[in-house]
């Protein structure tokens, strides 16, 4: 089914430039985008994080990420912001384009959520500076599993 859902948006769909599109990030991009952007990543990889895009749109002059996930609605939230955000974040980074220009979303055959994953690195700059940087949970390991390869 998402093979076939792939092959029909990139076919069919006007705005889906690609599909299965590759996407990695490690220490240096995330040193780059806190010390030189001044987003707050709260995450220290000791390796490269990589994964696949599986939908990427060019719609309304904005970048759209796409992931298909089977019950998105009975998915977990915050597991699918951090893996579309670090899929943002990367592709970014990749391309040069500003984060300002993505927008993310997950999906199913009956529902659809989305967000932008600029407004979720400001919220983790607004909670870093209440909290000590050590004590930001969001990008917990067992969220980060879900992209590893």
């Amino acid at each position: 089914r998402h093979r076939a859902l792939q092959d029909f948006m990139l076919r069919n769909d006007s705005v889906t430039v690609a599909v299965e599109v590759p996407v990695y990030i490690d220490n240096l991009d995330i040193e780059y985008m806190q010390e030189e952007l001044k987003f707050k990543i709260p995450i220290k990889l000791d390796k490269v994080l990589t994964g696949h895009i599986d939908a990427l749109q060019l719609r309304n002059g904005a970048v759209h990420i796409l992931d298909y996930k089977p019950d998105a609605a009975k998915g977990k939230r915050g597991a699918c912001v951090t893996q579309l955000t670090l899929y943002a974040l990367a592709l970014s980074r990749l391309t040069g384009l500003r984060l300002y220009d993505f927008k993310c979303a997950w999906f199913d055959e009956n529902s659809y959520f989305e967000f932008f994953p600029l407004h979720v690195v400001y919220k983790l700059k607004e909670r870093a500076k209440k909290d000590h940087p050590d004590q930001i949970k969001l990008f917990e390991q067992e969220k980060l599993n879900v992209i590893q390869a």
